[in-house]
């Protein structure tokens, strides 16, 4: 419930242009460290942290009937995650987490006040890039339990992540002379919302290995994580120029420092 009271904080910041709930949100993330867990007596396990840079492979489906030649463009992020002791072996993260996407594709363009029947041909090129705010929350399952003492580990993680869409963006062109058509801010609300239009969610699942630098506590950490978004974009060209329906997964790979 505090995550995502903490969700809806930050989504309010968003729309009002404020950094005041941002800055509260890392705040409380910060001060968590009051959470421990005893394994045994004696031993206190305190919440690990994890800030990681991000490259992103993305694919997108979108409806080859009215659309050809789809390709995505290159991805980056960033994350910043809590680890909180549950049980032995097991940790949930929540986080924090920015990614910026793009895609283009050929398809047709309907100029405000003119006929809206497709002909079957693609003579527009459409890119968009998108830029987001997730806040993840994973469950991480070490394959090794005493994953402090080791010098390297390997772990899974499993969660869900909703998202929402900081900003969109497309540039929209004519194939035949590439002049062009509109360039410039665009909504691009999901299809089935959670919440609002313009939050969805990723089912989210990854592979991970830390090496730790004994005897210290510190790490650097290697993540292989896919996502897949649960709802499809609808994209709107330029003042209802299209109606197109995408679907996005990712692949992320990350390295991060862990302290």
């Amino acid at each position: 419930m505090f995550f995502f009271t903490t969700f809806v904080q930050v989504i309010n910041m968003l729309r009002t242009y404020s950094r005041n709930l941002v800055l509260q949100f890392l705040f409380v993330l910060l001060s968590s460290t009051s959470f421990a867990q005893f394994d045994k007596p004696g031993v206190l396990h305190k919440i690990k942290y994890q800030l990681s840079v991000l490259g992103v492979v993305s694919a997108y489906i979108n409806d080859y009937r009215v659309t050809t030649n789809t390709s995505s463009g290159p991805g980056i992020g960033a994350n910043f995650k809590a680890e909180i002791p549950l049980v032995k072996g097991i940790k949930f993260m929540p986080g924090i987490e920015a990614l910026a996407q793009g895609v283009s594709f050929d398809s047709y363009y309907f100029s405000p006040g003119y006929s809206q029947v497709f002909d079957g041909n693609y003579s527009y090129h459409h890119e968009i890039r998108t830029s987001e705010l997730g806040l993840p929350l994973l469950f991480k399952i070490n394959m090794l339990l005493k994953e402090e003492v080791l010098a390297n580990n390997i772990y899974f993680t499993v969660g869900w992540e909703p998202k929402y869409n900081l900003n969109a963006h497309t540039t929209i062109t004519k194939d035949a002379d590439g002049s062009l058509l509109y360039d410039g801010k665009i909504d691009l609300p999901y299809e089935n919302y959670f919440i609002s239009s313009e939050i969805g969610n990723y089912v989210v699942g990854g592979i991970g290995y830390n090496h730790n630098f004994l005897p210290g506590k510190h790490s650097v950490v290697f993540d292989l994580t896919y996502r897949y978004g649960l709802s499809r974009y609808v994209y709107t060209g330029y003042d209802n120029s299209n109606y197109i329906l995408f679907k996005n997964t990712n692949i992320s790979i990350s390295i991060g420092y862990r302290f």
